[in-house]
């Protein structure tokens, strides 16, 4: 099966939020005299100021959703105090009204959303949007408004996913006795598979480990490590198969479905158009990562294609299977649907 030839055109016409996308039948003139805003607060779970992912949380998205409905509804963003494992939580018992979701945090619980991450799935990373927005949102969307009341308005992806050391790791046999901090529970998995050892700790914690030696490399995305400077501590980045982690911004469905029709229409609209815009800057920020990392002094590692084929093949036969066992019936017919639509 092959996509769309326009995923724009088709996201667009499908909708984010199909069912809540009523046009208004007379132009929207703002807060009239005496009416109070909306005020929504969004919960930003994992701040990594200079990403897309933070920019888009923190600045961009308020702005545009304020001047969208002309001060109608405001975000109010509160930054780190919501944990990722309680955001969802969080949303359906209304103590906020949406917030942002990194979604390997999630992804014991909530395997199916978390697809992308599987070693080897998606090997050209500019291929995520469409895959994204003909199926992936779609799955995601049922089934967060069934068990959490929420919305999920703009799905994208950590893009320039690689691993990193002072290596170079450029082959298969240097992964085992390398002590990694991952981002995912599958590259866990799989880094153990190939005899490497994984430990967990928080990206912030990085520099610190490596200097002490408390890990050996990592994976991540490049705009991250980018963000993060980490170029400091780590002269490469090896394109090994990372997987793609997913990110989410959800607003909650009560706080949508309780604002008047035509606000509703227009902040449906915005989500939109901030989607398919927050997919390409995270494509083209990637990029850019690339070349500041290089420009810094961080050399990257092109891995044999037998290398790599070795490496996707241990994930194929040892990690993809417990991601099955987890995900369960509904995750086999999500994974027959994504490699149909990449073949």
């Amino acid at each position: 099966m092959n996509f769309v030839n326009n995923a724009k055109t088709r996201a667009l016409r499908s909708g984010l939020l199909m069912s809540l996308a009523i046009a208004a039948s007379t132009a929207f003139s703002g807060v009239a005299w005496g009416q109070e805003s909306t005020v929504w607060r969004f919960a930003h779970t994992t701040p990594i100021i200079g990403t897309v992912w933070h920019r888009y949380a923190t600045e961009i998205v308020p702005q545009r959703i304020e001047e969208a409905t002309n001060g109608a509804v405001q975000i109010d963003v509160i930054t780190g105090v919501v944990q990722p494992a309680d955001l969802l939580a969080s949303v359906r018992e209304g103590t906020v009204q949406g917030g942002s979701l990194i979604l390997p945090y999630v992804g014991a619980t909530l395997p199916t959303w978390n697809i992308m991450t599987l070693p080897g799935l998606l090997q050209d990373e500019s291929r995520y949007p469409e895959l994204v927005n003909e199926i992936l949102m779609p799955h995601v969307r049922e089934d967060a408004e069934r068990r959490f009341n929420a919305v999920p308005v703009m799905f994208f992806a950590n893009t320039g996913a690689s691993w990193f050391s002072n290596g170079p790791i450029d082959s298969f046999d240097k992964i085992s006795g390398t002590k990694y901090r991952v981002h995912s529970p599958e590259l866990g998995q799989l880094v153990q598979t190939a005899g490497g050892a994984s430990v967990s700790i928080e990206f912030g914690e990085v520099p610190a480990a490596i200097q002490r030696r408390m890990i050996d490399a990592y994976t991540g995305a490049l705009p991250s490590a980018n963000a993060a400077k980490l170029y400091e501590v780590t002269k490469y980045a090896e394109n090994w198969p990372a997987g793609l982690g997913g990110n989410i911004y959800v607003i909650s469905s009560e706080a949508l479905e309780s604002l008047p029709e035509d606000v509703r229409a227009l902040v449906v609209a915005e989500f939109e158009e901030l989607n398919l815009e927050i997919q390409q800057a995270s494509l083209d920020e990637a990029k850019a990562a690339a070349e500041n990392l290089a420009a810094e002094g961080m050399k990257f590692i092109d891995v044999p294609q037998a290398e790599r084929e070795e490496l996707i093949r241990l994930a194929k036969e040892n990690v993809w299977p417990l991601w099955l066992q987890n995900a369960g019936p509904e995750g086999e017919e999500l994974l027959k649907s994504v490699q149909e639509a990449l073949n």
